[in-house]
């Protein structure tokens, strides 16, 4: 016998099976024990994808050079996900792993059958960010994966290959913020991960933010670094931890940029850093800085720097977005993300996006609340941009779309006592939602399992009791308000504002925490 499980329908079981015991002892005073009658046992309980509806932060991407096919996304807390159909579906490829937050994905430019993964976000904005254990491999295209160590850096930002060397692997760690640590940095390996180096620290409080290698060239590398720690009232962004370094011997011995290279001085923020592969003399590095400017730009190899931008749009915000790369084929081309995508194709100077700039942006892909980008070196036309919502992937062909996984991040989750009951819960940026819980949410570009989704529903509408309570909601973690819903309403349905961060649902009067992080003013 099949059956729904919920409140009243095992009630119901229950009841039936009490009137089945009663029943069988009567018979049991005058009938052998074979003709008792046989009970059954219910299904056993499955989780179901139920929604809210695709869309969710991507945190990283990576794409294979010519191939238009094939791209790798990041979540932000839900595993690696890979397209083999031009970015129409999208598997999930990282479930058996210990971790789910990815903040950069390598694919390996000599055998692109090896990838990388670096786990935890990387970037500090509010205490329920999530860390990761280092960093994983895989040999055979993302299907399967091993650990390869660096458990206790916290957040990768940057994961470089060598081009010559597969084997040569460098990995720009962030630390986890959380206290003072070693394990921050740049690390480096040369045995494929099977032993690392530790080549770049700068000291307890700082790690490495940025890291950029010329293709042609893989000795000459380009760090950025950046001190911070997070508190649960707090993220203290800055300090003189953060600079920038350069490296002539793929990454194992460093050299100190300063003011005399032309660089702002201390304190400095977050930073990222780019070296155009067209012109590996020009080198950019995005610098969030109080009043010095946005964007330093070398012509010589890194050896002098000069400010050729003061846009603070492109810095804004800067513990969590920040992103600079040159375009491959352009070196006057420049590639920044933050809240929006900006390009400048002026060498830095002027930027389209905010600001009223008149330019000419990189192509038909756009984002907004940017984190990463890759961008085809054989055709800068072909690029994917991620954001809080998907990603968006410009095809080369002069068209864009859209991808959004069934990965929303959901802070608090809720039922109420209906037949059949709603679920409640608000979701990272997105505000509040509830769906109905016997029909699940359309996955978008995910690919999930038929078993995972429920059977179809018996309607797409559903009838909120006018006896149930009002349900009870908190933006940004500021004033809690409650919302009296008694007319009938779509099975799904974003109930309030975008801005929900950390707070809670219910159904019913509840008390509210506040736990927002600030960034110090840089």
């Amino acid at each position: 016998m099949h059956m729904r499980v919920n409140g009243r329908a095992v009630s119901s079981f229950l009841l039936a099976a009490l009137c089945v015991a009663v029943a069988g002892s009567a018979v049991a005073q005058s009938h052998d024990a074979a003709h008792l009658p046989k009970t059954t046992t219910p299904p056993p309980l499955q989780f179901h994808y139920m929604g809210p509806p695709a869309g969710g932060r991507v945190a990283s991407v990576a794409g294979i050079p010519g191939d238009y096919s094939t791209y790798y996304l990041g979540s932000a807390s839900g595993g690696v996900w890979k397209s083999t159909d031009g970015g129409h579906t999208f598997k999930p490829i990282f479930d058996e792993q210990d971790t789910s937050a990815i903040g950069a994905i390598a694919v390996a430019p000599a055998d692109h059958d090896t990838v990388w993964v670096g786990t935890g976000e990387p970037w500090t904005i509010r205490p329920s960010d999530i860390v990761g254990d280092g960093v994983y491999k895989s040999t055979d295209g993302g299907a399967t994966w091993k650990h390869m160590g660096l458990p206790k850096t916290g957040r990768i930002a940057e994961i470089l290959i060598n081009p010559k060397d597969t084997n040569n692997v460098l990995v720009c760690a962030e630390g986890s913020g959380a206290a003072p640590q070693h394990e921050r940095g740049v690390f480096r390996t040369t045995d494929g991960g099977k032993t690392w180096k530790q080549t770049l620290f700068v000291n307890e409080e700082t790690g490495c933010s940025g890291l950029s290698m010329d293709p042609g060239n893989p000795d000459t590398v380009l760090a950025g670094t950046w001190q911070f720690s997070v508190r649960t009232w707090a993220e203290l962004s800055g300090g003189p931890g953060s600079s920038v370094y350069i490296s002539h011997d793929n990454g194992q011995t460093w050299t100190h940029l300063t003011t005399a290279n032309g660089l702002p001085k201390p304190p400095l923020g977050k930073i990222d850093v780019s070296i155009a592969p067209s012109n590996p003399q020009r080198m950019y590095a995005l610098i969030q800085t109080r009043d010095q400017g946005s964007v330093w730009r070398s012509d010589d190899g890194g050896s002098n720097w000069k400010v050729v931008s003061w846009d603070r749009n492109l810095i804004m915000r800067a513990g969590y977005y920040i992103f600079i790369e040159a375009n491959p084929k352009d070196a006057d081309g420049v590639l920044v993300l933050n809240s929006g995508d900006h390009y400048s194709s002026d060498g830095g100077r002027t930027f389209s996006g905010e600001g009223g700039k008149k330019v000419k942006p990189l192509g038909a892909a756009s984002c907004g609340d940017c984190h990463d980008g890759w961008i085809d070196p054989t055709d800068p036309a072909h690029y994917v941009l991620t954001d809080d919502g998907g990603a968006n992937i410009a095809t080369g062909a002069g068209t864009a779309m859209h991808v959004a996984l069934p990965n929303g991040q959901l802070y608090h989750v809720a039922s109420d006592d209906q037949v059949p009951y709603w679920i409640y819960g608000n979701r990272q940026d997105d505000g509040g939602w509830r769906v109905s819980s016997d029909l699940s949410q359309p996955s978008g570009n995910g690919l999930l399992p038929e078993d995972a989704f429920m059977p179809e529903g018996h309607a797409t509408r559903r009838d909120f009791d006018e006896d149930e309570g009002k349900v009870w909601r908190q933006t940004e973690g500021r004033r809690a308000t409650a919302r009296k819903i008694s007319e009938s309403r779509p099975a799904t349905e974003r109930l309030g504002a975008r801005s929900e961060w950390q707070a809670e649902d219910a159904t019913g009067p509840q008390r509210f925490r506040r736990a927002e992080s600030r960034a110090a003013d840089l």
